[in-house]
């Protein structure tokens, strides 16, 4: 793949989501080069050594985040009702610095890709012998 491929499709969208408008058809495509930008420029990114349908789930998973935000509860983190006399209070967001309407990556998402996750190495400290 190239830089500027997106790492899936809006049929993969629509295939795991739902049928899409002609605006969500164009918004998705928008946002899947957005989204695959994403994750080929995270720090630690280790994308390259994913299988293409780990790009492609973790792709789709952020649009349709993107998209779903406010209409579900899809991003909600946290959520209060009440009984009497009827309250409702919902905060969309992500315990991964995400927000409504925004691309972002799961904790599960970043393991997946690599990202943060920690390596040993060592360094000769003396010359070589």
């Amino acid at each position: 793949m190239s830089d500027q491929t997106a790492f899936a499709a809006v049929d993969d969208v629509a295939a795991r989501w739902r049928t899409l408008t002609t605006e969500e058809t164009t918004r998705a495509a928008s946002l899947l080069a957005d989204a695959s930008d994403i994750i080929r420029t995270q720090p630690g990114s280790r994308w390259k050594s994913c299988s293409a349908q780990t790009l492609t789930r973790i792709t789709c998973a952020m649009v349709i985040r993107c998209m779903d935000a406010g209409t579900g509860m899809s991003g909600v983190t946290q959520s209060t009702q009440s009984v009497g006399p009827v309250s409702e209070s919902m905060t969309w967001g992500s315990a991964d610095g995400g927000g409504a309407g925004s691309l972002w990556l799961t904790r599960a998402e970043k393991q997946a890709l690599g990202i943060g996750v920690q390596t040993a190495f060592t360094i000769p400290m003396g010359g070589v012998e």
